[in-house]
């Protein structure tokens, strides 16, 4: 049997490969010991550069119908349980104001959550349209290479015989535990096994718990969750709201946990913090925490891509994409060169380009895990902390805080008359507005106010100045005189000072204070 391209693996990396060969018109064959593409959710994150990718592939529709929208995506949420307290939220995947229009500048396409389940049927079954072979239940053991080629030695796991392919170039797509990259001799960096993890996939309706605030993570505060894994326990929506993957750690000090379905819905129960709600295990998985790169992608004739040369945890999202984005940078050279259209040394520019990418990102993948930390401690659950401690500090979250000043001591008052007080004296309040100076906290003024004598004040330009809340009441001192009035119409930061801190929240103002709007 012989190819041009001979791509071991069809993670995302191979199917990516067979994708990009296909549409390039390159003779390749895809092998792959798995009888069919993953089973499990594992990757889910698309960002727009790879989806900026299957656009220039046709596949960018196929993504789009079948992934869940950045819409739905939402704010990662902190809790100490689903059905538990919400510590916080942070806005993520492009969800804050402030930095969607930089998403939207960024792109043409739109990032997406997609699970590697679906994402790769996709990728196979286009490539196989556009001409790609591939065989499943084929095991690669190993490799012998010369100056014109690569022999690969690989073995049918259903009949059990052992066939030989000769190719001219060798894609090592084959995962976190590359026997390619290994027999190839590429020299790696980091350390391996940190953590140990374990995935279960499940069904379960939590429509009620999350429709209100959807997320594609949910984060697990509890005791317990620091043992192995990645510091917390997650709930990851795999498709809303009904199919879901709980990941709980484990003590690589011992053998890796055994789960059945009974000890596997005890941990999604207690991840939700409700053991009423149906729930029906489809799989379990282990895993563990590495922080790997290779520091070199290629060896003669054969290359390696994706987990075979860059291992971390899932965080930030960066595993498939950064898979696709190797295999589309070194798919189009090695067409080029089997062309003839460019010399063997173009070859060389997929190493100088993506290992240091591939080290890039598992160490910002593992230092995202470490930046917990300081969540962690504010909390007090750090590591080796009591379990009952825990449960103190985070029940103390709930206790009341200090009461901030009454309403109007935030800043002076000054007093307006019906007759010499114009709302030009009032709007001069413009410099107790500044950021350095003033928080203010009042709803937003609407563009007309309608005063208790039913005089009609346009609303102070810009966002820097007060309205008049009302008049002064019977029994309360009487206004100044205008020029008093005048006089005392700027707020100085001591006057800030002198009256307090804003409250926290905004309450009404008494009557004869003014407000700044915002």
């Amino acid at each position: 049997m012989t190819t041009d391209v001979l791509v071991i693996g069809s993670g995302p990396a191979g199917s990516s490969a067979a994708l990009f060969l296909a549409g390039l018109g390159v003779d390749h064959l895809v092998i792959t010991k798995y009888r069919w593409t993953a089973d499990t959710p594992r990757a889910h994150i698309t960002n727009q550069r790879t989806v900026e990718i299957l656009r220039d592939q046709g596949v960018e529709a196929d993504v789009v119908a079948e992934g869940t929208p950045s819409h739905l995506m939402g704010d990662t949420v902190f809790c100490t349980a689903l059905a538990g307290d919400e510590l916080g939220r942070v806005r993520t995947w492009g969800t804050h104001p402030a930095r969607r229009a930089d998403y939207t500048l960024a792109s043409p396409s739109s990032h997406c959550d997609l699970p590697q389940n679906i994402l790769e049927p996709i990728l196979v079954g286009r490539a196989a349209e556009r001409g790609s072979r591939i065989r499943f239940d084929t095991e690669y053991l190993h490799h012998v290479q010369d100056d014109d080629g690569v022999t690969v030695t690989a073995r049918d796991r259903i009949t059990g015989a052992e066939l030989t392919i000769r190719a001219r170039y060798v894609i090592g797509a084959d995962g976190g535990r590359s026997a390619v990259a290994r027999d190839a001799g590429l020299p790696f960096d980091g350390r391996g096994e940190l953590a140990g993890s374990m995935n279960i996939v499940f069904d379960a309706d939590l429509t009620a718990l999350v429709e209100h605030r959807p997320s594609v993570l949910y984060w697990v505060l509890q005791p317990g969750a620091d043992v192995g894994g990645i510091g917390m326990g997650v709930l990851r929506m795999v498709r809303p709201w009904t199919r879901w993957m709980a990941i709980w750690g484990y003590d690589l000090a011992g053998p890796p946990p055994e789960l059945d379905d009974a000890a596997a819905t005890a941990i999604v129960h207690d991840l939700i913090g409700d053991d009423s709600v149906p729930v029906t295990i489809r799989s379990t998985s282990v895993w563990t925490v590495n922080e790997q790169w290779a520091t070199r992608y290629r060896s003669g004739r054969v290359f390696c891509a994706g987990d075979a040369v860059h291992r971390h945890p899932p965080s930030n999202g960066l595993g498939s994409n950064t898979s696709i984005q190797d295999s589309y940078n070194l798919c189009w050279k090695l067409a080029m060169v089997l062309r003839g259209t460019a010399g063997p040394g173009l070859l060389d520019s997929y190493d100088a380009e993506r290992a240091p990418v591939g080290e890039q990102i598992v160490r910002r993948a593992n230092r995202s895990v470490e930046e917990f930390g300081p969540i962690f401690a504010a909390l007090g659950l750090e590591p080796g902390a009591d379990p009952a401690a825990m449960r103190a500090s985070m029940a103390a979250r709930a206790d009341d805080t200090p009461p901030g000043p009454r309403p109007a001591r935030r800043c002076g008052r000054r007093w307006s008359t019906r007759t010499t007080s114009s709302t030009r004296t009032v709007s001069r309040w413009d410099s107790a507005t500044r950021p350095a100076r003033w928080c203010p906290t009042a709803p937003r003024s609407p563009h007309t106010t309608a005063t208790p004598s039913s005089t009609t004040t346009r609303r102070p330009g810009r966002g820097r100045g007060c309205r008049t809340a009302g008049w002064a009441a019977t029994g309360t001192a009487s206004p100044p005189t205008t020029s008093q009035a005048r006089a005392g119409s700027r707020c100085s930061p001591a006057s800030r000072a002198e009256h307090g801190p804003r409250p926290r929240g905004p309450s009404r103002p008494s009557w004869g204070s003014s407000w700044p709007h915002t």
